[in-house]
C-alpha cells in the first residue's frame, strides 16, 4: 500500500506513479471491468464524480491516459446529462487541455468547436465563454504577425471589462 502523506506525496515518481494507480482504479472499477461494476447504477453523480480522478493524471504528466479516460466520461456525461450540460463542457475544456500536450492542432480545433458552443448555449458575454475565447486567442496566435495577436487580446480585454468590470 502507498501512502501519500509529507514529503512521499510531493515527489514526483510517486505522484506519477499514483495518477496511474487511480486512473487504473477508475477503468477497472467504474467503467465496468470489474466483476461488482455490473451491480453498480450509473447516475449522474457516478459519471460527475470521476472528473476528480483526472487531474492527478494531467498534473503527472500523464497525458495519454487523461485523453482516454476524459474520452470517455464525455461520453457517458453526454449520454446521461447531455452535450449542452455545463459539466460536459467542462469535460471537453478539460480534454482540450489534455490534447494541448499531444496534439496542438487537435487542442486548438477542440477549443474553436467549444467556443462555438458556449456562444450558442450561453452567448457571448459569459464570463466561460469569454475565458473559452481566451484560450481560442492563445492557440491561434499567429506568430508571424504579432500585431493581430496582441489586437485580439486587446479586443477580448475591452470585453471583459465592459461585461466583467474594471476590476
Amino acid at each position: 500500500m502507498v501512502w501519500f502523506s509529507g514529503a512521499r506525496w510531493r515527489r514526483p515518481a510517486r505522484l506519477a506513479a499514483a495518477a496511474t494507480v487511480a486512473a487504473a482504479l477508475v477503468a477497472v472499477v467504474v467503467w465496468g471491468r470489474h466483476p461488482l461494476a455490473n451491480t453498480l447504477a450509473a447516475t449522474s453523480w457516478d459519471v460527475l464524480g470521476r472528473a476528480s480522478w483526472i487531474a492527478p493524471v494531467v498534473e503527472a504528466g500523464n497525458h495519454d491516459a487523461a485523453i482516454v479516460i476524459l474520452r470517455q466520461l464525455l461520453a457517458e456525461q453526454t449520454r446521461l446529462i447531455g452535450a449542452d450540460h455545463a459539466d460536459s463542457l467542462t469535460t471537453r475544456r478539460n480534454l482540450a487541455d489534455a490534447l494541448e500536450e499531444n496534439s496542438p492542432r487537435e487542442a486548438a480545433a477542440a477549443y474553436q468547436r467549444l467556443l462555438d458552443d458556449c456562444v450558442r448555449i450561453m452567448g457571448t458575454e459569459h464570463s466561460y465563454t469569454l475565458v473559452t475565447r481566451c484560450e481560442v486567442v492563445k492557440r491561434d496566435a499567429d506568430h508571424d504577425n504579432p500585431q493581430q495577436t496582441v489586437a485580439r487580446f486587446e479586443e477580448l480585454l475591452g470585453d471583459c471589462r465592459r461585461i466583467l468590470g474594471s476590476d
